[in-house]
């Protein structure tokens, strides 16, 4: 079965044990003064990094960091309008302090851009960085974190982002997101042009359009890899695919309307994923690429093959679709390599009924594709994980 992580969100409630004799005359006082704690604790632990009564330090940052600095624990560090990190500056933030974007005096949507390195440095799920947004101050035409010819390697890291539009934007600048929980975001992370990026072991939780590779034109000296991520109740598009070779691995994709959207001159390797309820868990438009040992289970659509795609999808288990598990689109190749994998059954007639012929343009289908030989038994793949605590269901 599939490995379920548990999120443990910082701030969010607190928790009083009572010990207590209920013969114990003071019984009812005490329940009382513990609920009145209780509700104080509440207000106090939810408080925003603006609030009066955040006892946090707050420090409003208004000004381009020019040298190495560093964001301390403990603190609230408010981003007032464009701040930029300049080509020769380090920016540190340690574990524990709170990144919280707002509007300038003159209404300038608070944003970072870095010509340098910034480097957030998490170091649980506990002691976490977050950084957070109000509806007020949301940036609709910028993202919130752009990197352009950054030096260095940028690094996130047990970061928390809560419910935030256009949150990263990458430009020809090496990066690593690990450990991260996206939480009700949009437009999360966008790579453009070259870039070397590592997305791992993140949790991406009930977003839209979550990842964005985009290397148009399409480079060779950039490597991209998504890894051990947990993509849950999303919309849209998982993870977008254009223009780029991406290396994808150990994923869970779960109550999600895409799971991944390969498109025009792609190439992927997928390896070890699970997408498990999904409306389509992968559409190929002019791409290619080698979909191996993957598992796909209780969807209503598997993988749609448009215009000119001639991926190789070996080795995998289909289990539990409703409509098709197959989508031939218009003009796709022929002859696509669909040996060797699972459905289930091992009667050629039963597979062929769950491939739909959704454009109509093909009289027999198993022209178009090739499917036996198939698996002789079905093989567990449960080699997806996710970060923080796994379990087993």
């Amino acid at each position: 079965m599939a490995k379920k992580n548990f999120l443990i969100k910082k701030n969010e409630y607190s928790v009083i044990f009572v010990s207590y004799v209920r013969s114990s005359p003071c019984f009812s006082c005490f329940r009382w003064a513990a609920l009145c704690l209780l509700v104080i604790l509440l207000f106090v632990g939810c408080s925003s990094p603006t609030s009066s009564n955040s006892k946090r330090p707050q420090i409003i940052v208004d000004a381009d960091i020019t040298e190495d600095t560093v964001w301390e624990s403990g603190k609230d560090y408010i981003v007032k309008g464009l701040i930029f990190v300049h080509e020769n500056a380090l920016l540190k933030v340690q574990s524990g302090a709170c990144i919280y974007f707002s509007k300038s005096e003159n209404e300038i949507p608070g944003r970072i851009v870095v010509s340098g390195q910034l480097k957030c440095l998490g170091q649980d799920s506990i002691n976490c960085i977050e950084l957070l947004c109000s509806d007020n101050d949301i940036n609709k035409n910028n993202y919130l974190i752009e990197f352009e010819d950054s030096k260095g390697i940028q690094l996130f890291n047990f970061c928390k982002f809560n419910k935030m539009d256009k949150v990263i934007s990458n430009t020809r600048s090496q990066m690593t997101i690990s450990s991260c929980t996206f939480i009700e975001c949009k437009n999360i992370f966008n790579n453009y042009k070259t870039g070397s990026v590592l997305i791992e072991f993140s949790n991406f939780i009930r977003c839209s359009e979550a990842v964005n590779i985009d290397l148009s034109p399409q480079t060779e000296d950039s490597e991209i890899k998504i890894m051990n991520n947990d993509f849950e109740d999303c919309s849209d598009n998982c993870v977008f695919i254009n223009y780029s070779n991406v290396y994808i691995q150990n994923n869970i994709f779960s109550n999600c309307e895409t799971g991944i959207c390969i498109n025009y001159f792609s190439a992927v390797d997928m390896l070890h994923n699970l997408f498990d309820h999904l409306d389509m868990s992968l559409t190929f438009t002019k791409s290619t690429g080698n979909v191996i040992y993957n598992k796909f289970t209780n969807g209503i659509h598997f993988i749609l093959f448009e215009v000119n795609s001639d991926p190789s999808v070996n080795y995998n288990n289909f289990l539990n679709c409703t409509k098709g598990k197959i989508l031939l689109g218009k003009n796709c190749n022929k002859k696509i390599n669909l040996r060797y994998n699972w459905w289930n059954t091992d009667k050629i007639e039963e597979i062929m009924q769950t491939i739909e012929n959704s454009s109509g343009n093909y009289n027999n289908i198993d022209e178009v594709i090739l499917i036996e030989p198939f698996s002789e038994k079905y093989v567990e793949n449960n080699n997806s994980v996710s970060y923080m605590v796994n379990q087993n269901d």
